[in-house]
């Protein structure tokens, strides 16, 4: 993988916009969340079904959850 993030999780390279107001169109890409960022909800969600998670700090709780996305990229590079 080329992205220490792991890249874009849920990208789609061209969706179409509208502004709204005028009938003005357009394509744009969109990257969406990292694969990183979505590997940490992943586990967020997890650890927040436990007691023990609750009676941490939010940014203890928030890093735990980066370990676990790191280690799932880097896991995934060795395959």
């Amino acid at each position: 993988m080329s992205h220490p993030d792991g890249g874009p999780a849920f990208s789609r390279p061209w969706s179409i916009a509208h502004d709204g107001g005028t009938k003005r169109w357009w394509r744009e890409a969109q990257d969406g969340m990292t694969l990183r960022q979505w590997y940490a909800g992943m586990a967020l969600q997890g650890l927040l079904t436990r007691d023990e998670a609750m009676k941490q700090s939010e940014a203890s709780v928030a890093a735990c959850c980066y370990r676990y996305a790191d280690e799932m990229l880097a896991v995934g590079e060795l395959r």
